[in-house]
């Protein structure tokens, strides 16, 4: 399935990324794909999260600021990059916290446009 190509390409172009998670808004998992289990657990981490990112989003638009396209939260233990794409669904890269940040979110940037073709 496309799905898992894509996070798997995406682990495999960002050196120290430990799973990428495609989600929807809901804390629905659509597919996984870990390279090296963590500590943290994404998934329970990423529903805590999402409350805080629509807020976020909302905070966004109502600032005039058009749409929250991605963003890096970086914590002593990990970096977590998430990259929005369409219909409440969002794609996030769980990495070292000493791995190039930059590398996982070009990697999300390339491959997004596959997977939210793919959620039609």
């Amino acid at each position: 399935m496309i799905f898992q190509q894509e996070l798997e390409a995406i682990c495999q172009e960002a050196p120290g990324c430990h799973e990428a998670v495609l989600m929807n808004f809901d804390g629905l998992v659509v597919f996984r794909h870990v390279v090296k289990e963590s500590d943290i657990n994404a998934e329970d981490f990423l529903v805590e999260l999402t409350d805080a990112i629509k807020r976020t989003q909302q905070a966004v638009g109502s600032a005039n600021g058009g749409g929250l396209g991605e963003f890096t939260l970086a914590f002593d233990k990990a970096t977590l990059v998430v990259r929005f794409l369409k219909d409440d669904h969002f794609v996030a890269l769980l990495m070292e916290p000493t791995a190039l940040e930059g590398r996982g979110r070009y990697a999300l940037r390339c491959h997004s446009l596959a997977l939210a073709q793919e959620l039609v």
